[in-house]
C-alpha cells in the first residue's frame, strides 16, 4: 500500500495537499521557511493548487521569481474573488470582452487613434438624406446654376 509524505503545517494537522504547495514553491522560487510555510498554508486554504501553480508560471516567464511577485498575482485575485482556475478564465474572458458601462472603452489608449477619432465623430453625417433634404439641395443647386 502506497503512502504519501504527510507533513505537519503550523496548526498541528497532518496535510498531503500541502506538500503539493510547498514542492512547487521549493523548485521554482526557493528555501521554506516558518513564514513562507505559514503564507503557503493560508493560500491553500483559499486559493485551489492549479491556480497557485498559474501564479509560479506568471512570475516565473516575467523572471520575478520571489514571494512578494507571487503574492501580489494572488491578492489581485482574492480582490476579483478567484479562487480556482475556471474562476481566473471566467474573469479573464469578462475583462477582455467588456467595455466600459456605457459601451465605451474604460481605457482609450486600448484603440487605435482611427477608433478613437470615429468614436467622437457625428453619425449624422452618413446617413441618407431625407426626401426634403434632397429637394432642398436640388433647389440650392438650381439657383446656383442659373
Amino acid at each position: 500500500m502506497a503512502t504519501k509524505k504527510a507533513n505537519i503545517n503550523n496548526k498541528g494537522k497532518y496535510n498531503e495537499e500541502i506538500d503539493k504547495y510547498k514542492i512547487l514553491y521549493e523548485q521554482n522560487i526557493g528555501i521554506i521557511n516558518n513564514l513562507i510555510e505559514t503564507w503557503l498554508y493560508e493560500l491553500y486554504k483559499e486559493i485551489d493548487y492549479e491556480l497557485f501553480k498559474h501564479a509560479i508560471e506568471i512570475a516565473t516567464n516575467k523572471g520575478k521569481m520571489n514571494k512578494a511577485y507571487i503574492s501580489g498575482i494572488i491578492k489581485k485575485w482574492r480582490e476579483n474573488n478567484i479562487k480556482n482556475i475556471n474562476d481566473l478564465n471566467n474573469y479573464e474572458y469578462k475583462i477582455k470582452n467588456r467595455g466600459g458601462k456605457n459601451g465605451e472603452y474604460k481605457h482609450k489608449h486600448s484603440k487605435s487613434k482611427y477608433a478613437q477619432s470615429l468614436e467622437d465623430e457625428d453619425e449624422g453625417l452618413y446617413q441618407k438624406p431625407t426626401e426634403e433634404q434632397l429637394q432642398a439641395a436640388r433647389r440650392e443647386f438650381e439657383e446656383l446654376t442659373k
